[in-house]
This record gives structure tokens, sequence and C-alpha cells, in this order.
């Protein structure tokens, strides 16, 4: 009779004498039974678990599939049943296989296909080969969050760091630590600061490109530089404002998802390991960091700036007829397909400018200043405790609202995208909440004795010019008012060269800007206008201000 026998162990670590050592357990398997080992066919795979995702990789057991197809053999010995596959559905497979085949089944633990109900002792051993890959993982896994706890490091280094393995008196390894890379970690902080600068993701890339700078991690046999989604990597990980979050990946997203378990992710506090301060941090990643969709790009310095407010899409900027105005293109969509939403039609380029500058001129009059101003003294001489007790309240705050909506969404039959956008708009706020609350706890002696001292001196009026002479490059210019006017709202049109607008910014933001430092009073002020075409005006415009009913 023909025998057949295959071999396998799980990792690196194991010893290659394993696959003689299991080979040598079979022919004594096969000599119990009484068979000839003289010609025997082996197969075997090194290094590989037993688990389904990692079959395809097995060049041994797809050899041993294929032989077994052409009926090469006509025995198949094997040490265990795990050594096949440690998964239910192959394990299911491999038992109609050896029923169909007529291959006679042998493993060295007890296996005998030829003996009465093998099959419920091969399902036994499947499900115990199933919990034993649970277990490993389990251990794995504890292994890991203990390393955490510890305050060492899982997983290869993030860009911009370097790994360092501390071992123990008898010379085993007692943890891996990440250390800052000299090189690396200027390149991060420049990634951070041309996104601050309303730099695209393809733009940073082009940027590190023309100048060489090899990207992280090269594949072999794939052409190296940097790309889009590379640069998104590096500035969406918390890694930078020294936090390593434990269950973020996206990879363990999709598996859990896949198997509906929960797993809420855990963060873990690495300060020597900062690049950015929280505020650069957040910035970089919100949508308004750049413009309102995110991404950046476009030729004029209004892209992206601007929402509708009907569907609250982001408004495009439109060129036809030569002056350029800002419009809805969802909406104007929604209405040629007859969905009946309202359409604003166009809000000139030109109008909302004047918009904008009557709000600055507003927003830097003397008093609005002052006022600031007096906030900020006001901070030196409460003290750290109060304003970390304002802090705490609003992050608690705004954490039972998340909880609240997040129950309300797993106790609803069926999706309800409006409550699961305002879920989304209250994780943003908590995230900003928390952001504030960690800032606090963490510089707070820093914010009070230096970023105070220089919102104080500078005179926020500064940033003006720089943002209506026209001597910056757009992407810049766009990054500015993106974050100086956290809502631009093209509301309304009434009538005919009539429209309205909301605006919502703050003086604290621009002082940060200006002098340079993270934002400390983020008091929004909320003002509407209405802008009606006037020849006669110098300006082209007549602005009147309106209620604030929204703010």
């Amino acid at each position: 009779m023909k025998i057949a026998m295959y071999a396998r162990y799980s990792t690196d670590k194991q010893s290659e004498a394993s696959i003689e050592d299991q080979f040598r357990r079979c022919g004594l398997a096969a000599k119990q039974h009484g068979l000839d080992i003289n010609s025997v066919d082996k197969y075997y795979d090194e290094a590989l678990s037993g688990t389904s995702k990692h079959t395809c990789k097995r060049n041994g057991y797809q050899g041993l599939l294929s032989a077994w197809e052409r009926r090469d053999f006509d025995v198949l010995i094997v040490t265990e049943t795990s050594r096949l596959s440690r998964d239910a559905l192959e394990t299911a497979e491999l038992q109609d296989r050896i029923e169909k085949s007529g291959v006679w089944f042998i493993t060295a633990d007890g296996i005998n296909s030829k003996l009465p109900n093998w099959q419920l002792l091969l399902g036994i051993h499947g499900i115990v080969s199933q919990q034993s890959i649970r277990d490993t993982q389990g251990r794995v896994s504890n292994a890991m969050y203990g390393k955490l706890e510890n305050g060492y490091m899982i997983g290869p280094p993030a860009y911009g760091y370097k790994i360092y393995k501390e071992l123990k008196e008898d010379g085993r390894n007692k943890g891996t630590i990440w250390k800052k890379d000299s090189d690396k970690s200027q390149i991060v902080m420049e990634i951070f600061g041309l996104r601050l600068k309303g730099y695209s993701f393809n733009g940073i890339a082009e940027v590190l490109n023309d100048r060489g700078v090899p990207p992280p991690r090269p594949r072999a046999g794939k052409e190296c530089y940097w790309r889009p989604g590379t640069v998104k990597k590096i500035i969406s990980n918390p890694i930078y404002r020294g936090v390593f979050v434990w269950h973020d990946s996206s990879t363990y997203k999709k598996k859990i998802s896949d198997s509906l378990e929960e797993s809420k992710p855990e963060e873990f506090e690495r300060p020597e390991l900062r690049l950015v301060d929280d505020a650069t941090w957040y910035s970089c990643n919100r949508k308004s960091s750049i413009s309102r969709t995110g991404y950046g790009g476009g030729q004029h310095i209004y892209s992206g700036l601007a929402n509708c407010g009907v569907c609250g899409a982001v408004l495009s900027i439109a060129t036809g007829g030569g002056v350029p105005s800002l419009t809805c293109a969802q909406c104007y969509q929604a209405r040629r397909v007859g969905i009946d939403r309202q359409y604003n039609g166009y809000l000139s380029v030109n109008g909302l400018r004047v918009a904008l500058e009557e709000a600055l001129d507003n927003l830097f009059s003397e008093s609005v200043i002052d006022e600031f101003r007096n906030r900020l003294r006001s901070r030196l001489t409460q003290g750290y405790e109060e304003e970390l007790s304002r802090a705490t309240l609003e992050y608690e705050k705004a954490n039972r609202a998340c909880d609240r909506l997040a129950r309300a969404i797993r106790t609803i039959d069926t999706t309800d995208d409006k409550l699961i956008e305002q879920y989304k708009e209250a994780s943003e706020l908590l995230e900003k909440y928390k952001a504030r609350l960690d800032s606090i706890k963490e510089n707070h002696s820093l914010i009070d004795k230096v970023g105070i001292k220089k919102q104080l001196e500078v005179d926020p009026r500064t940033l003006l010019s720089e943002i209506w002479e026209g001597t910056l490059p757009v992407e810049h210019v766009r990054s500015m008012l993106t974050r100086i006017f956290d809502e631009v709202v093209f509301e309304s049109k009434p009538q005919k060269k009539t429209s309205i607008v909301r605006i919502k910014y703050s003086v604290g933001i621009i002082a940060a800007m200006a002098s340079d430092t993270s934002l400390i009073d983020a008091m929004p002020v909320s003002m509407r206008f209405q802008l009606k075409s006037n020849p006669s005006n110098p300006k082209g415009w007549d602005i009147d201000r309106l209620p604030c009913n929204t703010e």
C-alpha cells in the first residue's frame, strides 16, 4: 500500500527537528498497523499555523491535497489531526474527503478510519484543537496587555521610533521599548507642520518624494515612495501625541466586526514618545484642519470652507460665467432627479468675503479683545483646579450623551441615520473635550505661564493682513480660514441677489494662531448676516447683521 505522511510545526521558534520527530512517530504508528514504511511520500510545512487563513500558504499541505486527488497514496498518517488543520470547517472537509476517497487515515494519537465511530473521535479532536487556538490567542493577548501595563510596547515601532529590548539578568527578553529616532521623528513633525499649513495628503507626499525622503517600511517588489495613504496613517496615529491605543488597529476592528464581539480601545500613556502636542494632533485630524472635506486641494482659498444650510454638504466652487461662486452640488442634483429639497442656488465668493471681513472686524474690536484678555487673566488667578474641574464636567457631560445615544442605537430594530449622525457629532465633541482635559492635566503649568502670556501680548489683528494680502500660498490661507471659522453656513436665499450666511468663530483660535501657541480660550461667537448685491456700494454689497437664532 502506498503511504503518505504529513508534518507541520507552527512558528519559527519551534525546533525544525519537530518535523523529523513527527515523521518518526508516524513511522511507529505505521508499524503498529503492520504497514511497510520503506517507501513513503513525505509532505511538510514549516513555521505556519494550522488555521484556515494560512491554508493557502502551506505548500506541503497543498501538495498533499493534489496527490490525494490523483490517488497517489492509499494511507495517510499524521501525528494528530491538528497537524492537518485546527479549523472546524477544514476538519469537516477532511472527514468528507476521507470517506469519499477511501484513504485509510491513521494518527499517532489513536484515530483509525477503519474502526467504528472514528468520525466522532475526529470531531472531538477538532473541537479540542480549535479550543487550543483560542486558549493560545487568549494567553498571547493577556501577555501583550501585561507588557503595555508595565510600560513596554508591542508590535513593530511606528515611523519615527526605534525598537530596543530590555533584558533580564539571565539574558532573556524583559520587554520592548520604543525610543525616538532623531531623523525620522523630525520628518513626522514636519508632516504635522505641513498639514497645519493646509497641505493635503497628496501635497505632503509630493514634498517628501521631491526631497527623496525614504518612505516607511518599503515592501519588496514594490516601488518605494510616499503615498497619500501613508501620510494619513502617520497623521492619524495617536502615538505621536504620546498615547498607544490597544485594540484600535483596522485589522482588529475588522476581526471584531466579523465575530460580533465587543471590545473597546484602551489608551496607554507614553509621554516620552510624544512628538506633537494634543492641539496640533487633533487639529490635523479634524476635517476642518485644511478644509471641511478633509482632503485639501483646490485652487481657491474658499474651497471646502462653507457648508450648505439645507443638507450640510460642503459647498463647491463654481467658476462658470467668470464670477466665482459657491453652490451645493448635492441639493442641485437632488432637485434635478425630482427630490423635493430646497436649493439655495449660488452664493457669491465676493459676498462671502464681505461677510467674513465684517465678522472679523467685529471680532477684532477693542471691546471684544479686551474681554478676551480679561478671560485669559482670570485663568491665571482662578488657577489650575477650577479649570480642570470645568473641563472634567464638560467631558463627563459629553460622555453621558454619547452613552445615551449608543444605548439608543443598540435598542432600535432598524438603522436610524439621524441617530447615528447625532452619535458621530457627540463622539467628535467628546473627543474635543477629552483632548482639552488631557492637555490641562499634562501641560497646565506651560499653558498658564507661557501660552497665556504670549496670547496676552500678541495683537490678533496682525493675522488679518496675512489672510487678505494674497502673499501666502492658497492652501495656507485656506487652512487658516477653516481653523478661524469653525462654521460658515449658506443658510438660504430668500430672494434674488440676497443671501443669508451664518458664521461661528473664536478670538481665542486667532490669538493661538497669531502667537503660535495652543488653544486656551475657545469661547465661540456666532453671527448671521444678510447680504444684498449693490453695485453702488464700494464693496458691491450691503450687509446687515441678523438675530442669531442658532447659537
